[in-house]
């Protein structure tokens, strides 16, 4: 009985085996597809940020490209006393135009350097005209207290040069303030030098030279005023997509502005499952709590790695071809990229190295 009994168990782990292997090499095509969870972005993002440093900087991602197409830093000079402000009734979830102003910068040290080259503009306009008419002794007068004034303003420089230059010595500033406030002393210098022989020449008299001189001196403070104008107005800050706002509470990002009418998913692939990996590839998402599944096409492998818990990743992006209304940038969602379909006996092979990492 036993002895039947056993015959009877092999044969039908032989059939077993034998219709296993008719299935494995059986000329039919299995479908197969990778698993893996993502992330729901928007395809584009204008962020604006703040350094570490008090640096402003804003920053154009395209999420579909997986590149930054513009970034700025708005640096400020060391004391400046910055203020920045959002537009107020923007807030979470606001819809923001393309060219929509959205913040403003106040620069304290803009505003006097503005007050400071008007001033000299008007001086200047101001000595033109008394040259031009010919009154001499206001013109003698005004320019020994333009040399007056310049040369309490170098005694100051010099003085803030000097306090540089010790603590440059213990390392304890810069080379590139150190440089700046030295070249400034040394610019000082030289104006006072053209402003004595300036006065000399007033003195001895008003030639058309020193018309001249004035008139060029004008265009170049109109000059300075039109650059100090663009920084000026670097500091009004112009979202540069269409989209839909999100201020953060804290931290160093200030504003984000998020393309929502296209959605993009990007996916981590572990490094083994590269070959299996293509272009135009379909990929289904499946919201969380929801039995509708969203379709989307693959666009773009980036096969650097990242490391992950031990593992090495690479990742992929799917554009989504519609957009569900539960769907929002920084979901995780679970994701089924549709590979070529397998012979039997390959999905098994891939199962197996699956299973075993």
């Amino acid at each position: 009985m036993n002895i039947f009994n056993n015959s009877k168990a092999a044969l039908t782990w032989i059939i077993i085996l034998v219709v296993i292997t008719i299935i494995l090499l059986l000329p039919i095509k299995i479908p197969y597809s990778i698993k893996s969870p993502g992330k729901i972005l928007s395809s584009k993002e204008w962020i604006v940020s703040r350094g570490a440093d008090g640096r402003l900087i804003t920053v154009l991602k395209d999420n579909k490209l997986g590149v930054s197409r513009n970034y700025s830093v708005s640096q400020f000079e060391r004391g400046d006393a910055i203020q920045f402000s959002l537009r107020p009734n923007i807030a979470n979830g606001s819809a923001i135009n393309f060219t929509d102003t959205v913040a403003s910068i106040y620069s304290n040290e803009i505003e006097r350097q503005f007050v400071q080259l008007k001033g000299e503009l008007e001086v200047a306009k101001a000595s033109l005209a008394t040259y031009e008419t010919g009154e001499k002794q206001s013109v003698i007068k005004e320019e020994k207290e333009r040399l007056e004034f310049m040369k309490k303003q170098a005694v100051e420089q010099k003085k803030v040069f000097q306090r540089l230059e010790a603590l440059y010595q213990k390392k304890l500033v810069s080379e590139e303030e150190y440089e700046v406030s030295k070249g400034t002393s040394e610019l000082n210098e030289i104006n006072i030098s053209i402003a004595e022989a300036h006065l000399q020449s007033v003195q001895t008299g008003v030639k058309k030279e020193q018309v001249d001189f004035i008139r060029s001196q004008i265009i170049s403070l109109q000059k300075e005023i039109s650059i100090l104008q663009k920084r000026f107005n670097d500091y009004i800050l112009i979202s540069q997509i269409s989209g839909v706002a999100s201020r953060a509470m804290d931290g160093d990002t200030l504003l984000i502005v998020a393309d929502t009418t296209e959605y993009i998913v990007l996916i981590p692939v572990k490094w083994e499952d590269r070959n299996y990996i293509a272009i135009n590839q379909k990929v289904y998402l499946k919201p969380p709590d929801s039995g509708i599944k969203q379709d989307a096409t693959l666009i773009r492998i980036d096969k650097s790695i990242h490391q992950l818990n031990g593992g090495q990743l690479f990742l992929v992006t799917a554009q989504l071809n519609s957009k569900l209304i539960d769907l929002l940038p920084g979901l995780m969602i679970q994701c089924s990229i549709e590979c070529d379909p397998v012979r039997p006996i390959e999905y098994l092979r891939r199962m197996f190295k699956s299973i075993l990492g």
